[in-house]
């Protein structure tokens, strides 16, 4: 005699132990700063851990993927559906820009809706998943469920390798500058190297000062890290300090 299982559907996983420090990047300084996942890493994070979950943005009766709010401003509709026909409960993204402000919906455009499905796809996330939810709540991310990368065997030491503190220091140094990195930059790009644990070059671990004198810094690097050194000193302006609710960012375009 054949049972009929009647039990409803999994619901989704918790991974709110998933991420670790080395997940989360900075960007911004001071009462400005902001840590946040990368769009990306969410996606992967999801893939690895939540086999069969999908994000989707939910249409308009019309097949707009965005929607209009009683003030005339857009937003988006974000869910997941599960591997056993799951559906969470749908999220709603407002479109924003740059100061985080609604954008009107005669001003949207496709950067603003393609923004906006990366920034809804981590906040549901953590709605949902619970994934990253420490980045909003500004708790520490502490004991990962995760399992540590196992460390890679240092490789053998040639007669050109560079071996001491001070000349991996040095080398970095060349590399970074060679790259264009100013020094305010240099500066921004230890303190997001380290998740704003160390300041200096000679702070750094071995390794990373290691790779860094070997591979230099892609342009995009060099332009966020001297960007975020500009900032640090200019002065800021009296309404760009993000709301309570806004934070953190949890993608990038």
């Amino acid at each position: 005699m054949t049972t009929t299982d009647f039990s409803p559907p999994a619901g989704p996983p918790n991974l709110g132990r998933v991420i670790t420090s080395d997940d989360v990047s900075t960007k911004g300084t001071g009462n400005y700063k902001a840590e946040y996942v990368n769009w990306c890493r969410v996606a992967q994070l999801l893939r690895e851990h939540a086999p069969g979950w999908e994000f989707h943005l939910r249409p308009t009766a019309e097949g707009s993927h965005i929607w209009a709010a009683p003030n005339n401003t857009g937003y988006v509709v974000g869910h997941f559906s599960g591997p056993d026909g799951q559906t969470t409960p749908d999220f709603p993204q407002a479109v924003m820009d740059n100061r985080n402000a609604p954008v009107a919906l005669d001003r949207i455009s496709a950067r603003d809706l393609t923004d906006t499905h990366r920034r809804c796809l981590c906040t549901a996330a953590a709605a949902a998943f619970g994934l990253a939810w420490q980045l909003w709540a500004r708790e520490p991310i502490e004991d990962p469920d995760r399992d540590e990368a196992p460390a890679q065997a240092p490789a053998p030491a040639g007669p050109s390798m560079l071996t001491t503190q001070s000349e991996l220091v040095a080398g970095a140094l060349k590399a970074a500058t060679a790259c264009g990195l100013t020094s305010g930059g240099i500066t921004a790009m230890v303190t997001e190297l380290s998740h704003g644990k160390v300041s200096t070059l000679e702070e750094l671990p071995l390794n990373v000062l290691a790779r860094l004198a070997k591979n230099g810094l892609l342009p995009t690097t060099v332009a966020r890290c001297n960007s975020a050194a500009e900032a640090a000193t200019a002065e800021p302006e009296p309404d760009a300090e993000p709301e309570e609710d806004d934070l953190p960012v949890a993608w990038t375009a």
